[in-house]
Formats: structure tokens, sequence, C-alpha cells
């Protein structure tokens, strides 16, 4: 306790040895240079890290709308309204407090048909070179608008070897026409 006896362990010249720890078995762990090492057995021993991180950050902002919004639709209930913003599908409640992205892709959505239940969109969208059409659900059973979902799900309808356009679901929302 009173350092007599103290013995090194390490020999390191340049910066100081830090945030030193001693697990049960006598293995030392410390941080050198901004590294981490063990020592045990008269050997120190720099670690190798890897940390996995998801490095997606916020990158949300409002984006007033103020024009170029084009196929606005109107949803059964009457509490939505889907348009098209910049390329992509947007769903706003009726009030105008909440909008959802419904999608973010970098080609172009349009022609938007609401379900009769309200809880599917069908669009054109231009990917890989030619117009397809594609559907975005509500996941959740218990979510009912789409501008307060949490999940929505988008999946391929129709994809012919030509382009597709102009999808309308027929009012009982069983048959497609494009």
């Amino acid at each position: 306790a009173d350092g007599s006896g103290a013995t090194a362990v390490t020999n390191f010249k340049t910066h100081p040895v830090r945030f030193l720890s001693a697990a049960n078995n006598g293995t030392l762990c410390f941080s050198y240079d901004g590294q981490l090492y063990t020592h045990a057995g008269g050997k120190s021993s720099k670690l190798s890290v890897v940390i996995n991180a998801d490095a997606r950050s916020t990158n949300e902002r409002n984006v007033p709308v103020g024009g170029g919004v084009s196929n606005m639709k109107v949803s059964p209930n009457g509490k939505e309204v889907a348009f098209i913003f910049r390329g992509d599908v947007f769903v706003s409640n009726a009030d105008g407090i909440g909008t959802k992205q419904v999608t973010k892709t970098p080609e172009e959505e349009a022609e938007i048909s609401w379900h009769a239940d309200g809880r599917m969109l069908v669009y054109s969208s231009e990917r890989n070179g030619k117009w397809s059409i594609y559907k975005s659900e509500i996941v959740r059973k218990e979510e009912l608008y789409f501008y307060a979902s949490t999940l929505i799900k988008e999946s391929t309808l129709v994809n012919a070897e030509k382009s597709v356009l102009n999808p309308a679901l027929s009012p009982d929302g069983k048959e497609l026409s494009y």
C-alpha cells in the first residue's frame, strides 16, 4: 500500500497508461494512446476493437408545401388526403396536422388510388426504366390511418414488360384497372 516493492508491468514511453482495471484472474485491462490493451502472463497485447454502429442520423426536416402538389385523392372515409409532392407519395389527415411520407424513392411516383378500406394506396412508379404499379399498405391492424402509421409495407402490384400506368381500384377494392 505504501508503494514499496512496486514493479512496472509496462514500459510505454510517450503517453500515460489510463483507466486501469483488473479481472478476478489477475488480467489487467487499460488504455494507452487511445487504444485498449490487456496484460496477462507478463505480456501486454493491444485489442482489436470493432464497433458496429447504426450510423444513420436523423436527416428529417420540415419542408413547407407551398405548391408543386399533384394527384390529390381524398380517402374513402374523408379523413385523409393522399398526394404527390416532389415525386413521392404523402398522406395528410384532413385537418392538416399530421403528414406521413409513404414513399422515399429516387424515382417518380404518380396517379394515386385508394383501396375501399383506406388501408392501401395504389400508385404508378417509374423504376428500372419503366412504369409499374405498386401498393403501400398499413401493416399494423390497430393503426387506422396512413398519416399516423408506424409501419407501411410497399410491394409491386403490376410489373409488366412495358410501362403500365393510371391504376384505379374498383369501389369495392377487388379489381384494378390500369
